[in-house]
């Protein structure tokens, strides 16, 4: 999935990891985030000039559908 020019504001405050780092944030809502890549459902996004990675369980906090875990 590429979605290099799609910017996203934010619909709720979520925890992200940074990257490569992997220290813990709050991105807050309304923020305009960039999405870079998205893989096994967790999203990299660019926000404020830093790479941060919100897992597929916060993925509506994007607008995104959150897919479901399969067993």
């Amino acid at each position: 999935m590429n979605n290099n020019d799609q910017r996203i504001r934010l619909l709720r405050d979520v925890e992200a990891n940074m990257v490569p780092s992997g220290d813990k944030v709050t991105l807050a809502e309304g923020n305009l985030v960039q999405i870079t890549q998205s893989l096994g459902g967790n999203h990299t996004v660019i926000i404020n000039g830093n790479m941060a990675q919100i897992s597929a369980e916060d993925a509506d906090a994007l607008g995104l559908k959150i897919k479901e875990k399969q067993t």
